[in-house]
């Protein structure tokens, strides 16, 4: 096993209902979509969703979203991570999208009985905060690009963009955001700082924020 690192930090978003999981045992040691049968949550909506808003663009994302991988992607950016933690209440894009259609089928006074003891609903009535987790000195062995691949030719694209001094920062800005890393394996503790994000300002593409230490 090498012991090379990475020379910038990584940033990941996620919800106050994970920390003390990623706290104790490390980012990406447990997978909540799996653990809260999220996926078999979502198959039971899916058929309701259809005959009540057959042309919901979330509900196609949300069934899209259903058959990719659950892992733990990063970015260089950190906006992108703080835009994924606030845009993504529960801390996860399937999570929150399947609990958002929960919700609105819930508004129309449906009642689906088969989902009623749920485990994924024990998050339903929380109010979780947004959460910046920032990842310094992440071992090389441990990341892939967002397709699964070896990560030397990720890692070479943005160490040349983060140490581009000629290039327009709005453009680097927007290419460096492209750029996905994922960990094929948890992440120990001691690697991770967290923060709370307190937004200032909302907006899904730039919002204005301020981080908090978590103690």
């Amino acid at each position: 096993m090498s012991d090379a690192v990475l020379s910038f930090p990584l940033y990941h978003g996620t919800s106050s209902l994970f920390i003390k999981s990623i706290q104790e045992t490390g980012l990406g040691a447990s997978n909540p979509v799996e653990q809260l049968g999220a996926r078999e949550f979502f198959r039971t909506l899916y058929p309701i969703a259809q005959i009540y808003f057959p042309s919901d663009y979330e509900v196609a994302v949300t069934g899209d979203l259903l058959f990719q991988p659950s892992s733990v992607y990063l970015s260089p950016v950190e906006l992108v991570a703080v835009r994924y933690a606030l845009n993504n209440k529960y801390g996860s894009e399937f999570i929150s999208k399947t609990l958002e259609l929960y919700q609105k089928l819930n508004e129309l006074k449906l009642s689906i009985s088969e989902l009623q003891d749920a485990p994924l609903l024990s998050l339903y009535l929380e109010n979780p905060r947004p959460i910046l987790i920032t990842i310094k000195n992440s071992p090389v062995d441990l990341l892939r690009d967002d397709r699964g691949g070896e990560p030397f030719n990720i890692i070479m694209r943005t160490k040349l963009l983060l140490e581009h001094e000629n290039l327009d920062e709005t453009i680097k800005s927007m290419i460096l955001e492209q750029l996905v890393f994922q960990f094929i394996a948890p992440l120990s503790p001691e690697h991770l700082l967290m923060q709370e994000i307190r937004c200032l300002r909302y907006d899904p593409v730039m919002p204005e924020y301020e981080l908090i230490p978590i103690s």
